[in-house]
């Protein structure tokens, strides 16, 4: 991402710097402010590493039946978001 003449490559990176640009984002309260970076911090070493290999498969249109695959759909179909664990 570019913002002006600051180049930002990762994606925590990048949304830390959006986040910082608007007090609903990222409160100034300290209390607030450190739960939502505890949230990022905890999206980027969970949701987005999970995802990764499904996006693989979406975005290359491997259809493939393979045990990794398999895996992989059962986990997203018993995700605790999936079955109401996470609210």
């Amino acid at each position: 991402m570019t913002d002006g003449d600051l180049t930002i490559f990762e994606s925590g990176a990048i949304l830390l710097h959006l986040g910082e640009r608007s007090d609903a984002l990222m409160p100034t309260d300290p209390h607030r402010r450190n739960e939502v970076i505890e949230w990022l911090f905890a999206a980027l070493n969970s949701v987005e590493m999970a995802s990764l290999p499904w996006s693989l498969f979406m975005f290359t249109g491997d259809t493939e039946v393979t045990p990794g695959r398999q895996m992989l759909d059962k986990f997203l179909n018993n995700c605790p978001q999936r079955n109401g664990w996470l609210r």
